[in-house]
């Protein structure tokens, strides 16, 4: 009797134990199904990330404000018309742009139809910086024009122009207008030579492929004293030119000679 007794208070133990413990489970499981969990979910809380960082860009000062409110002006003052023509003429060395502007308003040339001087809106490029003759026997692209004042040279005073040719040994014949200042008519003159300034074994010496030369534009009598400012290239004496070259002419101040280069493209 004493032995069944104790297996029954044991019994009842387990049970009580067992009760307890499913008792603190259900306990525990409704406490942290009460813990509110604040997971940010972007989705849900994007309205007021938005208004937080409106609230942030609207939180300035007063000097701040008026700052951002405030355009950007350039305030240099504005360089005058003559600084700009030197400017651009700077950039467009072979462009007679000084000579365009003090004589824009004057009427130049032999008359409306007539070596009449051109305009830039007259002018034919081939690029920025080659101008284009269309002749009957050939097209020339035109470089630059600079004036040979040397004691040494058997022409005189001439301008050479720097070019290229589509034609070997061109025998167009081409005439030069010399535009001078305070003279409201070109002065015309034959071009005297194409001298070829390329080597034939380096190539390319074929009709039709563009050949490198100087043309050489002798000044007349009477005005080989004086340096033209621009020259046009046309085929006939009478031709509305589509080129006009400023005439270069860098005279060393120690009048003591310096060496130079020049770099002809073919290709």
């Amino acid at each position: 009797m004493i032995l069944q007794g104790n297996r029954g208070g044991r019994f009842m133990t387990k049970i009580i134990t067992l009760g307890g413990l499913w008792a603190l489970i259900i306990y525990t499981a409704i406490q942290f199904r009460s813990v509110r969990i604040d997971v940010p979910m972007p989705h849900m809380n994007s309205r007021l990330l938005l208004q937080k960082r409106q609230d942030t860009l609207t939180r300035h000062d007063s000097t701040t404000e008026s700052n951002d409110l405030e355009p950007s002006v350039d305030k240099r003052e504005s360089p005058s018309e003559e600084k700009l023509i030197l400017d651009i003429q700077d950039r467009l060395p072979n462009l007679p742009i000084v000579y365009w502007n003090q004589h824009k308003n004057l009427p130049m040339g032999m008359n409306n139809t007539c070596a009449r001087f051109p305009s830039i809106f007259d002018l034919q490029f081939n690029n920025n910086y080659w101008q284009t003759v269309e002749t009957s026997n050939g097209t020339f692209h035109l470089f630059g024009a600079y004036l040979d004042k040397r004691k040494n040279n058997r022409l005189g005073p001439t301008v050479r122009i720097l070019g290229m040719i589509d034609r070997i040994e061109p025998t167009v014949i081409t005439h030069c207008q010399f535009w001078f200042d305070g003279k409201k008519e070109p002065v015309i003159t034959k071009s005297f030579e194409y001298k070829y300034v390329w080597y034939k074994k380096w190539g390319n010496y074929k009709q039709g492929i563009f050949q490198p030369y100087l043309i050489a534009c002798v000044i007349p009598q009477g005005y080989n004293a004086k340096v033209p400012q621009s020259v046009s290239l046309v085929e006939k004496p009478c031709n509305n030119s589509t080129t006009n070259l400023r005439v270069i002419y860098n005279k060393p101040k120690d009048e003591k000679k310096k060496d130079f280069a020049v770099c002809v493209k073919v290709r």
